[in-house]
This record gives structure tokens, sequence and C-alpha cells, in this order.
């Protein structure tokens, strides 16, 4: 059965969500993602208070997702060897994510979407993190601005032109029917932190 897949990054919400959003307007089932990135959290201490963070964020939606007898797949490990091991167990057609903006993010998603690229997989980036992107915020000759207040000026110009709408999610039937299991903390690696976010 061909599916799409919306792989949560930023993004720790259903509501309000761009490329989760159009993954369940592609027609297709939808499998949500979150993957334990270990370039990232390798380096982590144990009881670091993000990754509490971000858990206890993965554990809201799978609940909210068990409610519509789906649920959240989780992934460890080094992304690309992550969606080799996705790619392989399941007929993906589509993949949607949110665009990510950190140097690191931007070359991890290129190589990601190349691969998929490689396999005949398309990949569909939606901006939902900012307001505006770098490119849509510009002087008249193109180029950036370097100077606050005029920046300012025409940002304001652009949100009275086109203020942003909020997104809902259009059909929560669409996510793949599923119950995988939702691993503990510690099965990641980690323990809760003292410090709440």
């Amino acid at each position: 059965m061909k599916l799409s897949v919306f792989w949560f990054r930023r993004d720790l919400r259903l509501e309000d969500n761009t490329a989760l959003n159009q993954a369940l307007s592609s027609g297709l089932p939808v499998l949500p993602i979150f993957i334990f990135d270990q370039n990232i959290i390798e380096e982590l201490p144990r009881d670091d208070a993000r990754i509490s963070f971000i858990y206890d964020r993965l554990q809201l939606i799978n609940r909210e997702l068990n409610k519509k007898e789906s649920s959240l797949k989780i992934f460890k490990g080094q992304p690309v060897r992550v969606w080799e091991n996705i790619i392989s167990n399941y007929e993906i057609d589509q993949v949607f994510i949110n665009r990510d903006y950190e140097p690191y993010a931007l070359q991890r998603d290129t190589e990601i979407r190349a691969m998929l690229s490689k396999k005949g997989i398309k990949t569909v980036e939606c901006k939902d993190q900012v307001i505006f992107e770098g490119s849509e915020i510009l002087k008249n000759d193109g180029s950036p601005y370097s100077v606050y207040t005029p920046y300012k000026k025409r940002w304001l110009q652009r949100w009275g032109q086109h203020p942003p709408q909020p997104v809902n999610l259009t059909d929560y039937s669409r996510f793949l029917p599923s119950r995988y299991p939702f691993p503990a903390l510690s099965e990641i690696g980690f323990h809760t932190s003292q410090i709440k976010v």
C-alpha cells in the first residue's frame, strides 16, 4: 500500500502544522514519524532538558494519534540509515517536512532529499517555522536589507498584504492505522531532566 510520510522535527504539534496538513490532504494514508538524530543527541547529557521536553511532546502527540487508531513511529539513529530502513519497509509516495533553517538541518535534508529522489520518492517542503523566509523580504533591487528600519517597514507591508492564516487538520482518518510501541526514554539513552522546560 502506498503511503505518505510526515516527519516531525521542530514542529511537535498536530495543530497549525503546514506540512502535516498537506500530508493529510495527499489522499494517501499518512505515517507520522520522529527520528532521535544521533548526530544531535549523542553528545548531550543523559538528563538533557530539551530531550525531556521533546519526549513529553511526542508522548502527547502519540496519545492524540491513539485516539484516532494511529500512532507515532519513533526511530533513533543516523537519519540517512533510518530513512534507508523506512524505505525498505514501506511503499512511500511522498515525504512531507516543514523546512528547517539550521546549517546541520539544511545539509541533512539535502542528503535525504537526494536519497529519496533516487528512489522516486518526492519530498514536499513547507514553510511553517517562520512568517516570511529570507528571500520573501528584499529591497526593490532584490538584495537583502542591511538596516533594520526599512526591513521592518517592508515586513509590515508584506504582513498587511498577506497575513498568514492558521492551518487546521483536514482529516485525522488519513493517519495510517497502527499501534507502534512507544519507547521509554531510557531506551533512547536518556532519563527525565529535573529542569522543566
